[in-house]
């Protein structure tokens, strides 16, 4: 299990943030941190095949995710900071439309949801009138899948009280000992110590000259 990216070019609304970054990523858990408008959200969507970058390639579980985007997304799951569904439907509209895609069991996403993320008052609950912890932890049930390898996620903890960011905790520290893969993007130094993960910065001087690696 690997991502590789090549030379990216990474903007935002068409101005350039990151010019020619390169890393290889395998198997464990990253952070990546950086003052808001680095790009740390903006690289997220690239891995996850939700924006494509300014140039360059980007390799996942050894396929190319610009040209083969569909067969990259078995491999890889996203949550964005602020997780959004269609408005009227339920969790359990949610879980019904990630089963059918990656042809899991239904009740098994439900039981998972229910026992590691509290879901059992919240499935027949129109998502919008969820608070930001209740959509993140349905979101949880849809996106931290064992049968997936690769989690991409932006600032994951916000909104959770402290009993279910223990829970998040606990299931991404189980992934990655089962030699899965979870990229964060986090304002939280405190969610690298507790996951023993690689921190990577986006520093400033990275806005205007190119690089070789996140550092």
């Amino acid at each position: 299990m690997s991502v590789v990216a090549s030379q990216l070019g990474i903007g935002f609304r068409n101005k350039p943030v990151i010019a020619d970054l390169s890393f290889s990523w395998s198997s464990g858990a990253y952070c990546l941190y950086g003052k808001n408008g680095r790009g740390k959200s903006t690289l997220l969507r690239i891995l996850a095949g939700a924006e494509r970058s300014f140039s360059g390639s980007l390799h996942i579980c050894d396929l190319d995710a610009f040209r083969e985007p569909e067969t990259v997304n078995q491999h890889r799951s996203f949550m964005p900071d602020h997780p959004a569904f269609y408005p009227k439907a339920t969790p359990l509209d949610l879980l019904s439309f990630v089963a059918s895609v990656r042809k899991l069991n239904l009740q098994g996403l439900v039981d998972e949801g229910n026992d590691k993320f509290g879901l059992q008052e919240l499935l027949t609950k129109p998502i919008e009138t969820l608070s930001l912890g209740q959509r993140k932890r349905s979101f949880f049930a849809a996106t931290l899948l064992k049968q997936v390898p690769i989690w991409i996620l932006d600032e994951p903890t916000n909104g959770l009280d402290a009993h279910y960011q223990s829970v998040f905790f606990d299931h991404v520290n189980s992934h990655v000992q089962s030699g899965g893969m979870v990229i964060i993007a986090t304002h939280d130094q405190e969610i690298s110590n507790t996951l023993k993960a690689k921190r990577f910065h986006l520093y400033p001087e990275l806005l205007t000259q190119p690089v070789s690696e996140l550092k």
